[in-house]
């Protein structure tokens, strides 16, 4: 008969959610909403995320994220800027003015 062994190991459990500052505003799940001035950058913050997070922008000559996670605010209109954790999609409807 073989020896029962237990192992111990660290799970990381991902309960992401961006962080509501510097005009970042809360919409409703996965759905929030930015203003920036023309030519201004906003860092967006997490929580709860372990993996490194790939956004997009629909429409980067309005706005983009950077690798750092820092939206710059290129010219007038609007944009999307979303990304995927683990199913979730996580939007910023960023508004430049």
């Amino acid at each position: 008969m073989g020896i029962l062994r237990s192992f111990t190991t660290r799970v990381y459990v991902e309960n992401p959610k961006l962080i509501e500052i510097g005009g970042l505003k809360y919409l409703r799940k996965g759905q929030y909403s930015l203003s920036l001035d023309e030519g201004k950058a906003y860092m967006i913050k997490t929580e709860g995320i372990w993996q490194k997070l790939i956004w997009k922008s629909s429409k980067r000559n309005i706005g983009f994220v950077d690798e750092s996670g820092i939206i710059y605010a290129v010219k007038k209109g609007k944009t999307v800027i979303s990304t995927k954790v683990n199913g979730e999609t996580f939007k910023i409807k960023l508004e430049v003015k």
